[in-house]
């Protein structure tokens, strides 16, 4: 029985990790997340969004702009910019920046030094007053450079809040 060298078999091996770290890609440089307060609301309530991106501290991204998708009986993205500020379609949502933090620890190198990332927190208010009853999608969608991130957040029902009654009759 022949026996193959340790350099044959440190070359196999060394192809072998290779082709694992080029197939799994590379780390997320952008990690996005979307909350709610709720699933399901009353129809005039609101209901209460926390979205979050962290931004690797070893990547220059610059933020183009961010979106509020919701998609149900009527689709609605509201845009705002990196600072919370509305840019366009933003009826009945108040998008609000509640923490901007730079520096992250467990970012940069490990070691305690190194630039640290990005946090980004948006306490987002949707005013459903004037949604139809249903079923929305939420995503939150960022947009920075040629590139686009995106995050699914849960499923939200606006349902009808019950009848009150105005007069009552005995019979």
């Amino acid at each position: 029985m022949k026996v193959i060298s340790p350099k044959i078999s440190a070359l196999i091996l060394t192809v072998f990790l290779i082709g694992v770290m080029v197939a799994v890609g590379p780390v997320q440089a952008l990690t996005l997340s979307l909350i709610s307060s709720a699933t399901q609301v009353i129809s005039g309530d609101e209901i209460s969004f926390i979205a979050n991106v962290k931004i690797d501290s070893n990547e220059e991204i610059d933020i183009d702009h961010l979106v509020l998708d919701l998609d149900g009986p009527v689709s609605i993205d509201c845009i705002f910019n990196e600072n919370g500020e509305e840019i366009s379609s933003c009826n009945g949502i108040n998008v609000e920046l509640i923490g901007n933090e730079t520096g992250i620890p467990g970012y940069g190198y490990g070691y305690g030094y190194g630039s640290g990332g990005i946090n980004l927190t948006y306490n987002i208010t949707v005013d459903t007053d004037d949604f139809p009853l249903g079923f929305y999608l939420s995503k939150l969608i960022v947009l920075a450079g040629d590139d686009d991130h995106e995050v699914d957040g849960p499923e939200i029902e606006i349902i009808a809040g019950e009848a009150s009654l105005d007069r009552c009759s005995v019979r």
